[in-house]
């Protein structure tokens, strides 16, 4: 069982930018992440295999974190496909990823996605971007705009229309 702990960011500590706020309650209290892509409904190409390893090497080189396909010790990221043409839960437009629990953190991408394509998972463009942010989920932090996994709202952020995000300008 994977142990997670809490932390309680106290915003009289945070530098001006309040970047620490993105960090959320529940963080891994460990130094080596295993994972595992999960082969239930729809299988991994090796292209999409390779994107979510890149997306994990980019963390590993800015935070001090390994993380290993050796899952005998138990998973903490597990990876799935999911497509439109499926009735699963939770609904995955996009992607989705939890935030660090006591058991596992799952990641869903949605194989319908316009961006989930071969072409798409270089640096900078959509597909790899996409995996690079619901793996910051994963471990442990939130978008700046709201309260996820227990975190502040980014200093400055204000909400231009529905949905949409600026920071310090409307």
């Amino acid at each position: 069982m994977t142990k997670t702990t809490s932390t309680n960011t106290d915003s009289s500590t945070l530098d001006e930018n309040n970047f620490l706020g993105l960090i959320g309650d529940k963080k891994w209290d460990k130094s080596t992440i295993t994972y595992e892509f999960s082969d239930n409904k729809i299988p991994w190409d090796k292209w999409e295999k390779d994107a979510v390893i890149r997306a994990l090497d980019i963390w590993k080189n800015y935070i001090n974190i390994t993380f290993s396909d050796d899952t005998s010790s138990g998973i903490d990221f597990q990876f799935h496909k999911v497509s439109n043409n499926e009735n699963i839960f939770p609904r995955v437009d996009t992607a989705r990823m939890q935030f660090p629990s006591i058991f596992q953190s799952d990641a869903w991408f949605n194989i319908d996605f316009d961006v989930w394509t071969d072409d798409n998972m270089d640096i900078g463009q959509s597909g790899l971007t996409t995996i690079l942010h619901e793996i910051g989920h994963g471990l442990g932090l939130a978008h700046p705009h709201d309260n996820g996994n227990g975190s502040e709202i980014f200093a400055g952020v204000v909400e231009i229309t529905d949905g949409l995000y600026s920071l310090g300008k409307q």
